[in-house]
């Protein structure tokens, strides 16, 4: 009848070529419409329901619970809400999923645990952290209200059975957004008590809250470890997407410890799987090309950074990157103020800062401290100083992993303030500070941030026209002056400098580092005529002198 309709061209558009769909014509469907309304309204609700079974019975989720909301079916449309959970999750549909939830009446939601559970996963994902808690006791209420021995009145679906472990989930990420170790520690680990051996969802998503909980403190050692069997339990419950996406915080905890080119296989061997899986996993896709690009930031291929960032804004259009999103703006902010861009890289920074999420990832590089140390580089150190204020950041503060971003743009600020006003004496605060900073990273094992330290320390001593620590200190006893200063050798040449101090060959250090070998010699160059030597052997020795190594 439909091939008759679409021969004789009666108002039916065919939308695939094999003949299956078909639309009226957009203005007969008006009349259509218009023509139901005025002599049959009382049919409108019947006929959206009708749609709605048609659609469940050919398991398609989306349509079947738009008919059903638009028949004010709400307890059909909850059920099918609750059975389409499984997909959603695993394929991270979650705006579809928070325009379903915000289309129920709110005691439709409250009736049904799994959409309480995720309307408080709504709440966190916007940012709302004080509406999570009452929608996670609406749930157990409602579990612990069926009797002893009943069937439950829901959808009997895995989320209903695994809840209590994803109630003690979502309550772990509450914990870590507010800054609770201690909390996330807790119930992560009673998430990963009650959760079933296959319920392999709860189990990841548990690991991982412990993973970042290690991070959190700084421990280097455990978070990598904890959040790799993470990352595995999420393979195993099928969750690629999610899996994928997690490749990108286990890559950072891997160079916190000082290990980037472990970051940069995982990011390549993640990369090559989601290329391969295709749209299914173009969330993913995106997030794996924002942290290559930091990657290739902090090695200086500033073309290949860029590269990965435009490639990753295509997504950024079609609004696929949600928790993450924030991510992209700060890593275009930070490459901003690399090509030497200032302004632009506040802008970007201006606009990560409210896309950021608390209850996804540790604040362990908190944006508004970024921006502060492009204001440090810029030298417009009042609005630095009004950040550092408003922080309430002093050098008696004690000195954690989360605060550690802070602090150490805390001594960026006394340095630059110092080579402003030497008078007041902010970098001696500075180099106090860094030496309780050295002490915790070097107690964790934390090498990238030994390295920064490290560098700033550098940059202290030489903003003090010492040579190193030791000569500083005894210098100032022997002569009561500070001798000639040093131009100081950057963050990357004292990478460079690390490496020639081992055996390996200029073609090894530039693949280690992952630059060119052109640009290695230039390093190189910078290095001797910095530190006033001709040869590799002598560069290494004179650093040693200078405590630089």
């Amino acid at each position: 009848m439909l091939l008759a309709l679409e021969s004789a061209n009666l108002f039916i558009v065919p939308l695939d070529d094999r003949r299956e769909w078909y639309r009226y014509h957009h203005l007969f469907a008006d009349v259509l419409r218009g023509r139901l309304l005025s002599e049959q309204p009382e049919q409108i609700p019947l006929l959206h329901q009708r749609a709605s079974g048609w659609y469940e019975r050919h398991e398609m989720a989306g349509d079947a619970v738009r008919h059903a909301l638009a028949a004010l079916d709400f307890d059909g449309a909850v059920r099918l809400m609750e059975l389409a959970l499984p997909a959603i999750r695993r394929n991270r549909q979650d705006a579809m999923l928070f325009a379903w939830l915000k289309a129920l009446p709110d005691d439709a939601v409250r009736r049904s645990p799994a959409l309480s559970v995720f309307h408080g996963f709504m709440h966190m994902a916007s940012g709302d952290l004080d509406a999570v808690e009452p929608r996670l006791r609406d749930a157990e209420r409602a579990l612990a209200e069926v009797p002893d021995g009943s069937a439950p009145p829901w959808a009997d679906t895995e989320e209903l059975r695994t809840l209590p472990a994803t109630i003690a989930v979502y309550r772990a990420s509450l914990a870590q957004a507010r800054g609770d170790v201690a909390g996330t520690v807790e119930h992560a680990q009673h998430a990963l008590d009650i959760a079933g051996p296959n319920d392999h969802l709860s189990r990841g998503s548990a690991a991982g809250f412990l993973g970042l909980a290690a991070w959190s403190k700084g421990d280097v050692s455990t978070a990598p470890q904890t959040f790799t069997q993470a990352v595995a339990s999420l393979h195993a419950s099928g969750n690629l997407i999610d899996e994928l996406s997690s490749t990108v915080v286990l890559a950072d905890m891997w160079v916190v410890a000082g290990q980037p080119g472990k970051a940069r296989t995982l990011y390549r061997n993640a990369l090559e799987r989601a290329e391969a899986e295709g749209e299914s996993v173009a969330r993913a896709t995106a997030e794996l090309h924002v942290g290559i690009s930091e990657i290739d930031r902090e090695a200086w291929d500033l073309v290949s950074a860029r590269r990965h960032l435009e490639t990753a804004a295509q997504f950024i259009e079609r609004g696929l990157m949600t928790e993450s999103r924030y991510r992209w703006f700060l890593a275009t902010g930070l490459l901003a103020l690399a090509e030497g861009d200032p302004v632009a890289a506040i802008n970007f920074l201006e606009q990560a800062e409210p896309l950021y999420r608390r209850g996804f990832f540790p604040d362990v590089r908190p944006i508004a401290a970024v921006k502060a140390r492009v204001w440090i580089a810029q030298g417009k150190l009042e609005p630095a100083a009004e950040w550092a204020l408003e922080r309430g950041l002093s050098i008696e503060d004690d000195v954690t992993y989360l605060s550690e971003f802070d602090h150490l743009t805390l001594v960026r600020l006394f340095i630059a303030q110092h080579r402003a006003l030497p008078e007041t004496g902010a970098v001696e605060q500075a180099t106090r500070l860094l030496d309780r900073l050295l002490d915790a990273a070097q107690a964790s094992g934390r090498a990238g941030s030994v390295l920064e330290i490290r560098m700033l320390q550098a940059l202290a001593h030489g903003a003090r026209g010492l040579n190193s620590p030791a000569e500083g200190q005894a210098a100032g006893v022997r002569r009561g002056a500070p001798s000639s200063s040093p131009e100081p050798l950057s963050e990357r040449e004292l990478q460079v400098l690390r490496h020639l101090d081992s055996e390996m060959s200029g073609p090894q250090i530039a693949k280690a580092l992952f630059i060119s070998y052109n640009t290695l010699r230039t390093h190189t160059k910078h290095i001797f005529t910095k530190l006033d030597v001709a040869d590799r052997r002598a560069a290494v020795r004179r650093a040693r002198e200078r405590g630089l190594m």
